[in-house]
């Protein structure tokens, strides 16, 4: 019996994983959409913000508002993947995987391994959310004169009720969808690749310095930042901040070990293994063809790669567990499967 045809391959373990193990629940996720081309799910952390979200809603009296902050909370989220997944495709990348938390998404699109295109295709969501705070702002200026006429009260009294209601809910929502892209652009700057940044930056440093120098200065920059705005958040007793900051500071630590234990330039970002779903439907240049063999050795190398990352993976499930596994490594394994499924099809056609 293969890996793939094993019991915690067929997802039955899922629940027991999580109550085997409480820090599971941190890499669950609602799905909310499945397609042949898109996958669109919740994280916990979604979730978690929705829920705090709520709470706040409740808190200041507005329990009304809660089902406007949620789909507007989930819009600006959507509208941000959808820029990632344009400016991939735009690249010969693809982005079909949409794990949605209160930053944006979880995983980061597919591109060509260069820097212009690695760029393209991570500041696809940032650029997409400036589009929405640009148009925020045109609708606010130049529907002034609309609001205001709402918050008229000498018009006659049901009329003048009705227009002052929406006028205030349209307000509220535009206000809304506007803190929501700032707060998202922000993040997404930050040097670290939980965030779009992290990718940003390297492709940025990386013709002057290469791929794995780049991404070392780049989680040198997130350490950097990280330790100043703890010391912020502690000053504040923020708890959400300071917990925020330490793990983002022990990311980019881990991060910079691993980089800096690479040799050479051949490195490959965590997460980003193969699928058959990241490559791009195009007809093959003369240029692909010319350079068939060095393509063909590129891909040898990373399917060893992969076999390795997998091996390591199932002796860790069958020394610890499952539920030992962690998001990025139950991702792999995922996706390993279902390229394995892919071939599978094929060898029978």
């Amino acid at each position: 019996m293969g890996w793939q045809d094993r019991e915690y391959n067929a997802g039955r373990e899922e629940m027991k994983a999580y109550f085997a193990n409480p820090l599971g629940l941190l890499q669950f996720a609602l799905t909310i959409w499945r397609s042949a081309g898109l996958h669109v799910s919740l994280s916990f952390w979604f979730l978690l913000g929705a829920l705090f979200t709520a709470i706040n809603d409740m808190r200041f009296g507005m329990a009304s508002f809660i089902p406007l902050d949620l789909a507007l909370m989930l819009g600006v989220c959507l509208f941000h993947e959808w820029g990632h997944r344009i400016f991939s495709r735009w690249v010969g990348g693809n982005h079909w995987e949409w794990v949605l938390w209160p930053a944006g998404g979880l995983i980061a699109p597919t591109s060509p391994r260069t820097a212009k295109a690695v760029f393209i295709a991570n500041i696809g969501g940032i650029a997409f959310n400036l589009v929405l705070v640009a148009g925020v702002v045109i609708v606010m200026i130049a529907g002034g004169g609309y609001v205001a006429a709402g918050l008229n009260f000498n018009m006659p009294f049901g009329l003048g009720l009705f227009i002052q209601g929406w006028s205030h809910i349209l307000l509220y929502s535009l206000g809304t969808i506007l803190i929501l892209s700032i707060e998202m652009i922000v993040i997404n700057l930050f040097p670290c690749f939980w965030f779009d940044g992290g990718h940003i930056w390297q492709s940025i440093l990386w013709p002057f310095l290469g791929q794995r120098r780049a991404g070392i200065v780049t989680c040198i920059a997130g350490m950097t930042l990280a330790v100043p705005l703890f010391l912020i958040s502690l000053y504040f007793t923020s708890i959400f901040g300071m917990l925020t900051f330490a793990l983002i500071f022990a990311d980019c630590f881990r991060r910079r070990q691993l980089l800096a234990s690479i040799e050479g330039e051949a490195m490959e970002d965590e997460g980003s293994t193969y699928n058959y779903m990241d490559t791009p439907d195009v007809k093959p240049t003369k240029k692909r063809k010319k350079h068939w063999f060095n393509a063909a050795r590129k891909r040898a190398k990373k399917d060893q790669a992969e076999q390795a990352k997998i091996d390591a993976i199932l002796a860790k499930v069958k020394e610890k567990g499952l539920h030992s596994l962690s998001w990025w490594e139950k991702r792999t394994l995922k996706r390993a499967t279902e390229r394995q499924r892919q071939q599978d099809m094929a060898s029978r056609l």
